[in-house]
C-alpha cells in the first residue's frame, strides 16, 4: 500500500462513488477500480461494499480512511522538508504569526521581499495554537510566536524577542483608580487578550502567587477589538506594550499599576529539518535582526 492507494481510498469515502472519484483524482473510472480490486486482494480484506448507488466503505475499509490523512499530511510533510534541505533555499515561504505580533509583521514583510524578491511568500496571523496544529501537519514552515511552556522534541524553537507585557483598562476602570493593584484584585474583573489562557508570574510580589493563570474573558485575534472592549470599560487588556502603546499615549487607556512584571518571549518555530535550510535559518536571523533594532 502507497500513498497513492491512500488518496484514491479517500477520494471514494469521500464521494460515495467510484464515478466521481475518479473524475476528482483525475484518472479512468475502470482504472480506479482495478487499483483499489488489487489492493484489497494484496490486504484480503474488503474495503468498500459497491452497490448500483455507490461505494460505502467497510468497517475495515474505515480503519484506513482513519489513518489516511494523517500518514498523508506526514508523507507530504516529509517530502517538503527533504526539499528544502536539498535545494538550501525555496520558492515560497509559509510564515506564521502570533496576533501579538501583529505591529511586526509589515515591516518584517517588506524586509523579506526587499532580501528575497522572487520569493512567494504566504503570510498568516492566527491563534498560537491554530498556528503551531498548522506547523505540525505540514501547512506552515516557520511560526513566530509566543512561548508555550513545550514544543516537543521534533521542532526547533530560537527566541525573536521579549517584550514587556502590560494591563491597559479604560481610565473610568476600577482598577485604574488604584494606587497599587495586587493579582487577588485583578482577577476579580474580566480581561481579555489574544491567547489562552493568561499567565500572571509575580514571583516576590504583595499578594501574587508565581505562576497564577487566569482564563481570559474574550481571546480574539484581533487587537482593534480588544482595545475597543477594554476602552469601554468591559474588560482589562493584558497586552504586550507595543500594541497598545498609541492608546496609553493619546490616554484612551491608561496603564494599571500591577504589582507584578510581565515579560512575553516570542520564538521562531520550525522541524527540525526544516531548521538545517539556509533560507529559513537567514528568515530567523532577519527577524531577531529587526527585533534588535
Amino acid at each position: 500500500m502507497d500513498v497513492r492507494h491512500m488518496r484514491q481510498v479517500l477520494a471514494i469515502h469521500r464521494h460515495g462513488s467510484f464515478v466521481k472519484a475518479a473524475d476528482d483524482i483525475g484518472v479512468a473510472q475502470p482504472t480506479l477500480s482495478k487499483s483499489i480490486s488489487r489492493l484489497e486482494d494484496e490486504l484480503g480484506i474488503k474495503l468498500f461494499d459497491r452497490t448500483g448507488s455507490g461505494a460505502k466503505v467497510t468497517p475495515m475499509g474505515a480503519l484506513l480512511v482513519g489513518r489516511a490523512e494523517t500518514i498523508i499530511a506526514e508523507a507530504e510533510r516529509l517530502a517538503r522538508d527533504i526539499e528544502l534541505v536539498a535545494a538550501g533555499q525555496i520558492g515560497e515561504a509559509r510564515i506564521g504569526i502570533g496576533p501579538a505580533l501583529r505591529w511586526f509583521l509589515p515591516p518584517f514583510a517588506e524586509a523579506l521581499t526587499t532580501r528575497w524578491p522572487s520569493l512567494r511568500l504566504h503570510l498568516n496571523v492566527d491563534m498560537r495554537d491554530r498556528l503551531l496544529a498548522d506547523l505540525k501537519a505540514g501547512a506552515l514552515d516557520l511560526v513566530i510566536t509566543a512561548r508555550t511552556l513545550e514544543f516537543g522534541s521534533d521542532y526547533v524553537h530560537t527566541e525573536i524577542l521579549r517584550e514587556p507585557v502590560v494591563a491597559a483598562a479604560s481610565p473610568d476602570h476600577p482598577l485604574a483608580q488604584l494606587d497599587h493593584v495586587t493579582v487577588a484584585e485583578f482577577l476579580r474583573y474580566p480581561n481579555a487578550g489574544a491567547s489562552e489562557p493568561s499567565i500572571l508570574t509575580a514571583p516576590g510580589a504583595q499578594g501574587a502567587d508565581p505562576g497564577i493563570q487566569q482564563e481570559s474573558l474574550v481571546v480574539c485575534n484581533d487587537d482593534t477589538t480588544l482595545k475597543l472592549l477594554a476602552s469601554r470599560g468591559l474588560v482589562t487588556l493584558l497586552s504586550n506594550q507595543k500594541l497598545v502603546q498609541a492608546e496609553l499615549d493619546s490616554g484612551e487607556l491608561v496603564r494599571l499599576p500591577l504589582a507584578w512584571q510581565m515579560t512575553i518571549s516570542f520564538v521562531a518555530v520550525m522541524t527540525r529539518a526544516t531548521s538545517h535550510s539556509p533560507i529559513f535559518r537567514e528568515i530567523v536571523g532577519l527577524a531577531q535582526d529587526m527585533a534588535r533594532r
